[in-house]
């Protein structure tokens, strides 16, 4: 199907879905609607555009990546630039930055890497202004900063991008959702749908016929929508955190800082006057759910235990974790534990203890 047959079809559905009135009657034929209007989307991001975008041969790097999205000259190169002590071109015109530029931010003994994406515009996801390539260097990030100029039209800049993203496939702050699609040669369709899961069976079935699946296995176990049955199927959805930070900081008043901050539970930064700098990267680190775990050999003093290069983990990681990163292919016998995740220090645990940040960890194998 050609581009512009592509386009004028999303449109067309998108308008359909506009004006059908949503009750019981039509939650069927919109569930329909929206499959349709998704595999065409799916469709039109895989149509490559001609422009490029200059990498320098970028690749991922560090305990978690970062990408800074937003529309151009919002100062987004400024931000990495005191973020990480990068020299990304700034200017006060738009599309400053043609390049993605890496920096690398340092805290809390973590290396967090920090892409800063040229700006994107509206209709980025069909393509528009490059918007394909930003788009699709953003899909190998741990988090998404939404950067915003708060002199300009804010609602507009933070509805605009969260659509597109939302078009080019991303999930912001939302936890994914449990749906298992098992394809089968024959059976038909059995669907088994968890209580108090406000969908219908008639609903899924609609979307797996509008996928051409006939028969399968699909297990509902957690999902809030329908959007949520249809994203399954594609199955490249990326569910991923995000913050809202806004710039300028410097010459706005307190008053209008506090309430940006409320009302978006955003952070408000100068690149100029640095405030907000620190609060910005300790959000990062707490966001990306990071901990710092030390690590104790057998008979040494806890006050000897070098604490200037941490282990950086995931929250929720275990004692396993710290085991398979030091000793490999040893057998482990048994840790102790010095810290916030248990009881009293020193305390003797399993592979499958939890750490908390700061803990300390000694292993011993057999």
């Amino acid at each position: 199907m050609p581009m512009v047959g592509i386009e004028e079809k999303i449109r067309e559905i998108e308008e359909e879905i506009r004006k059908t009135p949503k009750n019981k009657g039509t939650e069927v034929h919109l569930a329909k609607l929206k499959s349709k209007l998704a595999a065409l989307r799916e469709l039109s991001l895989k149509k490559s555009s001609k422009s490029k975008i200059i990498t320098k041969g970028v690749k991922k790097q560090g305990h978690a990546t970062v990408s800074m999205i937003g529309y151009p000259s919002v100062g987004k190169s400024s931000l990495l630039n005191v973020l990480c002590g990068t020299e990304s071109k700034t200017g006060e015109y738009a599309f400053t930055t043609t390049e993605l530029v890496p920096g690398m931010m340092h805290y809390k003994g973590a290396y967090i890497q920090i892409f800063d994406l040229p700006g994107i515009i509206e209709n980025a996801s069909q393509g528009v202004g490059m918007g394909r390539e930003i788009l699709s260097y953003a899909r190998a990030s741990d988090l998404i900063l939404i950067v915003i100029d708060p002199l300009k039209d804010i609602e507009y800049q933070i509805s605009t991008i969260n659509e597109e993203l939302h078009k080019a496939g991303f999930r912001l702050n939302k936890e994914k959702p449990d749906i298992e699609i098992k394809k089968r040669d024959r059976g038909g369709l059995n669907i088994f749908i968890a209580p108090k899961i406000n969908i219908k069976e008639e609903e899924v079935k609609e979307i797996a016929h509008e996928f051409n699946v006939h028969n399968a296995e699909i297990i509902v176990r957690k999902a809030e929508n329908i959007e949520d049955i249809y994203d399954a199927f594609f199955n490249n959805r990326i569910y991923v955190p995000s913050l809202i930070v806004f710039t300028k900081r410097d010459i706005l008043n307190r008053n209008k800082v506090e309430e940006l901050e409320r009302k978006y539970n955003s952070i408000v930064v100068s690149s100029i006057s640095l405030e907000g700098v620190e609060n910005l990267k300790e959000r990062i680190y707490n966001t990306l759910g990071l901990i710092r775990v030390y690590t104790k050999k057998p008979n040494q003093k806890i006050e000897e235990v070098n604490k200037e290069e941490p282990l950086i983990l995931r929250k929720s990681s275990s004692v396993e974790y710290v085991f398979n990163k030091i000793f490999g292919n040893a057998s482990f016998n048994y840790a102790r534990v010095w810290g916030k995740s248990v009881k009293f220090p020193g305390q003797r645990v399993g592979l499958d203890h939890i750490l908390e940040d700061e803990d300390i960890v000694e292993i011993h194998i057999k």
